[in-house]
């Protein structure tokens, strides 16, 4: 037994530490932000089949490919569908499995199991973490922190024990991560920065000798960038004139500058990050406190490179290595959210492991409590000694207590999208595009005069974004306020023309992010359908529902209102042409064959109706409308046996 807890208690605190801290989230539900389209929402995932299993490996969705990400999703997917509780479970192990890794890693740079636990545990438990572990959509950082840490240990075996499966096993761990997320791509320079700091090889040789490394991560950067510019998603360092480029970069430092003052103070960290202007984040006392700090940690690199801290050196280095990915100075989302500290925090939480150890070992230990004389002198110290330990131990567990309540704190803010929106509103108060998403969320809770509030507001603080119009259309439309939804969507047309000009939507190629001109055109066009719908203005529904399929050819909502429109304007002929076109898109959608066969209804064909209904009631998963299309077949069943 004492055998076994020196191997697996440690772990085993970790595991019940991380349960305990964040299980919480396995009652939440999922957000509107990424969760739907990852998860609820992707049809290749509820139809995997029908060539539908090629687009949900290789479609690039928000300028990436995750193809081990999204088998990982379809299997939990066949596990337990559309309930948030597995989704979240399986994100919180990854990250507690990410802790023990680190556990493990550090054993082959600190000795001391104590030390090596409190890093994994500050790994485990610090704020900055409470983001990735209470988000579905973060299971493609823990999966490719997961391999990274794998990938890591390997390479670290194989130099210190000369384990030639090492070296395979980390380049197949690397692979795997990269098909995960692009954002372990700096990996070999990890590689090259751990042989430059304990090997005595040239610089030369360490670099060359990892070319199939540094070959993967080549073609793993420009098929990125290539995705980047295909789909037009929305950089951190994007181009433009020399002013705008030098205004970026500075925010970019800026940004980089403020992450380790996150890190030291957890205190006010944002879920969703927007760009402040340059300007202000230059001159706010977050930055300049930042730079101070950042100063101070490029002086301690060099001092300790100097005296030989190998291991000091390799874990600062960790951090700024890692985080190069989401600095800004490569395509990337907006800075400031705390999930980009994910990986990087490894590196501070082992310099503050460091320096606690370093204290602990500076104090004297030797000497008992004497009476008189040198033994009343060393007497002193050893109580001085024991004094300054205890504060040591008090300070950390101080310390990770706060952790705790600050975990909790902004764990509670995931626990549905209104305490979310909440919470963004509160930590961004000028942000007009989060209280637009709040209204929005408002409303859907029926609590109209809140959501107009929240919807004025935004309008006021953003009156040129196409998503903060979106929505305020959305708060109108669900409070049956049809006037001022038709004039929120004629200010959302004129704000694109204003941002784009006269554009042709349909020659744009579509990014899937949501953030650009086409998906902008997609939402004013299927708002407008579903108004028109609304209002029994069929032939302009039918009108803007079909400028809003060919901008997207398989969104099932659009297709359903602009059929039944087609049906209500008693055109069953077009409705079978865009039922058959929207089935081979969607093979495994139900409405499809609905439609298909309420046309063969329509045009007194009720033979050819039978096996379109059966279809649709084999597919549909919702108990009400199988219900209603059980009992419409049977009527049309009865009607044919009468004929």
């Amino acid at each position: 037994m004492k055998r076994f807890m020196e191997k697996a208690g440690y772990p085993l605190v970790l595991l019940v530490s991380g349960l305990l801290v964040f299980g919480v989230v396995a009652a939440f539900g999922h957000i509107s932000i990424d969760d739907p389209a990852y998860v609820f929402n992707n049809p290749y995932l509820s139809n995997p089949l029908s060539g539908h299993i090629i687009k949900l490996l290789f479609k690039p969705y928000a300028n990436m490919v995750r193809p081990l990400d999204s088998l990982v999703y379809l299997a939990e997917f066949r596990l337990w569908g559309f309930s948030p509780a597995g989704y979240h479970l399986v994100n919180l192990l990854l990250h507690i499995t990410n802790s023990i890794l680190v556990f493990v890693m550090l054993g082959y740079f600190i000795k001391e199991r104590s030390y090596r636990f409190l890093a994994a545990l500050i790994f485990l438990l610090h704020p900055v973490q409470a983001e990735t572990a209470a988000w579905i959509s973060e299971q493609k950082s823990t999966l490719s922190t997961l391999f990274l840490l794998l990938a890591m240990t390997a390479y670290i075996r194989f130099r210190q024990e000369h384990w030639r499966t090492g070296l395979l096993l980390t380049f197949l761990c690397f692979v795997a991560g990269l098909l995960v997320k692009p954002n372990i791509v700096i990996f070999p320079v990890l590689l090259v920065w751990y042989d430059f700091l304990y090997t005595d090889q040239s610089l030369v040789k360490n670099i060359a000798e990892k070319y199939y490394f540094w070959l993967l991560s080549l073609a793993t950067g420009v098929l990125y960038l290539h995705f980047v510019h295909k789909t037009g998603f929305t950089t951190a360092s994007g181009g433009g004139s020399l002013h705008t480029q030098v205004l970026t970069t500075i925010t970019t430092f800026a940004g980089i500058a403020q992450y380790p003052l996150a890190i030291v103070f957890p205190f006010y960290i944002h879920l969703v990050a927007y760009p402040d202007h340059p300007v202000t984040r230059v001159l706010s006392p977050q930055f300049l406190s930042s730079a101070f700090l950042l100063m101070t940690i490029f002086l301690l690199t060099y001092a300790a490179y100097r005296k030989g801290h190998k291991t000091l050196v390799f874990f600062i280095g960790w951090y700024y290595l890692n985080f190069m990915f989401a600095s800004g100075l490569i395509p990337m989302a907006y800075q400031g959210a705390a999930r980009y500290l994910y990986i990087p925090l490894i590196g501070p939480a082992v310099v503050f492991v460091l320096g606690i150890r370093w204290l602990a070992r500076s104090l004297p230990s030797e000497g008992m409590p004497g009476v008189s004389g040198q033994e009343g002198i060393r007497g002193r110290t050893a109580w001085g000694s024991i004094l300054a330990r205890a504060g040591i131990a008090g300070a950390l567990i101080l310390m990770l207590g706060s952790f705790v309540a600050i975990d909790r704190v902004s764990i509670r803010a995931w626990r549905d999208d209104l305490t979310f929106w909440k919470y963004q509103v509160w930590s961004q108060p000028e942000n007009g595009r989060d209280r637009a998403f709040l209204a929005d969320t408002l409303a859907g809770n029926h609590d109209i005069v809140a959501a107009e509030d929240q919807a004025r507001m935004a309008a006021a603080l953003s009156p040129d974004d196409p998503v903060v119009w979106s929505r305020i259309f959305s708060v109108y439309y669900s409070a049956g306020m049809y006037d001022a939804a038709q004039s929120t969507l004629e200010h959302l047309h004129s704000v694109l023309l204003q941002n784009y000009g006269p554009v042709d939507p349909e020659e744009i190629p579509d990014s899937g992010t949501g953030y650009d001109v086409r998906n902008y055109y997609f939402l004013l066009y299927s708002s407008s359908a579903d108004l028109s719908y609304r209002t029994s203005r069929f032939a302009a529904a039918v009108q803007f529902g079909t400028r809003a399929l060919a901008l997207q050819p398989g969104n099932e909502h659009v297709f359903a209102l602009t059929a039944d429109s087609l049906l209500q304007e008693h055109k069953p002929g077009d409705v079978l042409r865009l039922a058959r076109a929207f089935i081979r898109l969607q093979p495994g959608a139900w409405t499809g064959y609905l439609m298909e066969a309420l046309a063969f209804e329509q045009m007194s064909d009720p033979q050819d109706a039978l096996p379109a209904f059966d279809e649709a009631i084999a597919r549909c998963r919702n108990s009400q409308r199988r219900q209603f299309m059980i009992l419409k077949r049977q009527e049309m069943a009865d009607r044919l046996k009468h004929q």
